[in-house]
């Protein structure tokens, strides 16, 4: 049974995706939800305008958030840290680091867009994070934190 999902479902796909599924599935879950509805031809056409408006949508926020990441690209994500001579930092470098630097450089970005794999980074090392601007756009970036000199 092909249908079209009207909100995002985890393993299955994102909005406005046409997936094949059993109807048991559709019918017992996806409909009473409302996170789908059957797909039939004369949904067809209002898809395809859905779609070309999404995708209208999709170019507009990638044209405003490549001011942003070209900002992004321009810092140094080089970090000085005090740290154990095992190289675990005495303070750990978070999200919360990144987005005041985002503050100071003023840099439109949201600290729910900042994502790191890890709760934050406890050791030197080369590192990456990850800046979302949609469910679609997403850039990585590098960091690296260096032990900082003993004085």
């Amino acid at each position: 049974m092909k249908i079209l999902l009207i909100k995002e479902v985890k393993e299955l796909g994102i909005k406005y995706d046409i997936v094949d599924v059993k109807p048991g599935y559709a019918k017992n879950l996806l409909f009473p939800q409302k996170l789908a509805i059957l797909f039939t031809d004369s949904l067809k056409t209002k898809y395809f305008n859905i779609l070309n408006k999404n995708i209208n949508n999709e170019k507009k926020l990638l044209n405003k958030f490549n001011k942003e990441i070209i900002k992004i690209k321009q810092l140094n994500w080089v970090f000085y840290k005090k740290a154990s001579k095992s190289g675990f930092l005495y303070k750990t470098f978070s999200k919360k680091d990144i987005f005041n630097i985002f503050l100071e450089k003023k840099i439109n970005i949201n600290i729910d867009q900042i994502n790191f794999k890890k709760k934050g980074i406890n050791k030197i090392g080369k590192f990456k994070f990850e800046v979302k601007f949609s469910k679609k756009i997403f850039k990585q970036f590098n960091i690296i934190i260096i032990p900082k000199p003993n004085k």
